[in-house]
C-alpha cells in the first residue's frame, strides 16, 4: 500500500531553492540597513541605524533591484533561466527584515517575535507562489523557477 502523495521530489526542491531567496537577500537588506546612519544618545555612543520611513524604502528598492539584476544576469547564463518570482522572493525576504529591523530599532519586545513569525510565513508564500508558478507555467521567459 503507498504512502499518500506528497508531491513529487522536485516540487519540494524547488520550493526550498525559491525560499532559500528571501533569507539570501534579507541578509542583503540587512547589511544595508546596519550601513545606514546611526542614533546617537546623550554620551555620544552610536546606537541602532535611524530607520526612516525613506530609508527603509530606499534598502528594500536597493534589493530589488539588485535582484532584478541577478536574474537579468541568470537570464544571459546557458542552461540557467530568470524568474520575475524570484525577484519577489527577494522582495520579501527584505521587506521582512526591514520590518523586524525596524522594530528592534523602536525597542518592541514581545512584537518582534510576531513580526518574525509573519515575515516566515511571508517568505514562504512567496517561495510556494513561485514554485506553484513555475510548475504550471514551466519555460516561460521571466516567469518559470
Amino acid at each position: 500500500m503507498d504512502g499518500p502523495d506528497v508531491g513529487d521530489a522536485s516540487d519540494w526542491h524547488s520550493f526550498v531553492h525559491n525560499l532559500a531567496h528571501a533569507p539570501a537577500f534579507g541578509l542583503l537588506a540587512f547589511w544595508s540597513l546596519i550601513a545606514l546612519p546611526r542614533q546617537v544618545d546623550a554620551m555620544g555612543r552610536h546606537l541602532w541605524p535611524e530607520l526612516t520611513r525613506l530609508r527603509c524604502l530606499g534598502v528594500v528598492a536597493f534589493v530589488v533591484l539588485y535582484g532584478f539584476a541577478d536574474e537579468f544576469h541568470q537570464s544571459l547564463v546557458p542552461g540557467r533561466s530568470p524568474s520575475l518570482f524570484d525577484v519577489l522572493s527577494d522582495g520579501v525576504g527584505a521587506c521582512c527584515v526591514v520590518w523586524v529591523a525596524k522594530g528592534v530599532g523602536q525597542g518592541l519586545g514581545r512584537g518582534l517575535g510576531r513580526r518574525f513569525v509573519i515575515g516566515l510565513a511571508a517568505c514562504a508564500a512567496a517561495a510556494g507562489l513561485s514554485t506553484l508558478w513555475a510548475a504550471a507555467y514551466q519555460d516561460g521567459p521571466w516567469f518559470g523557477c
